[in-house]
């Protein structure tokens, strides 16, 4: 049994079936950018992602601890890992180094934040509950400025 399968059987939780899907998606995302951005702090890779990662790790960290206590005080336990998915692009990820790895943590940023956005903007007003809604309104934003920031940040060539 998975551990949303686990969290989804909670008689007690105070979320519906969609905000737990939003959850659960959000955290999982929020999990890869944090742990891809620990991957690339270890490796050698520009100033600019450098600076990139560790607003990744910072920004992403405080989301992912707030995103948790939000369902927790519902209920509702996250998952605690990345899907098999992320999982296997956190390994590719960890194999590469140099300007390799720095092209492909960019573009796995990239994607992660444009998946990110599209759910935040699903779920800004699809979601029932008024603090996860709220939680959504406020890290919205910062989503979009991690991406920009990406995109504005030279990168190798």
């Amino acid at each position: 049994m998975s551990s949303s399968d686990k969290t989804a059987a909670m008689p007690d939780s105070k979320l519906s079936a969609d905000d737990k899907k939003f959850i659960e998606k959000a955290t999982i995302g929020g999990m890869f950018e944090v742990q891809s951005s620990r991957i690339a702090q270890m490796k050698q890779v520009s100033r600019g992602t450098l600076d990139f990662a560790q607003m990744m790790v910072d920004g992403h960290g405080k989301a992912n601890r707030e995103l948790d206590r939000i369902a927790t005080e519902k209920g509702f336990t996250p998952p605690t890992r990345v899907d098999a998915a992320h999982e296997k692009k956190l390994v590719e990820l960890q194999k590469l180094d140099g300007e390799q790895f720095e092209r492909d943590y960019r573009s796995a940023q990239a994607t992660a934040h444009d998946d990110a956005i599209e759910l935040f903007e699903r779920y800004s007003t699809k979601a029932d509950d008024t603090d996860l809604r709220a939680f959504i309104t406020r890290t919205l934003p910062t989503l979009r400025e991690h991406k920009q920031h990406l995109m504005d940040t030279p990168g190798p060539k």
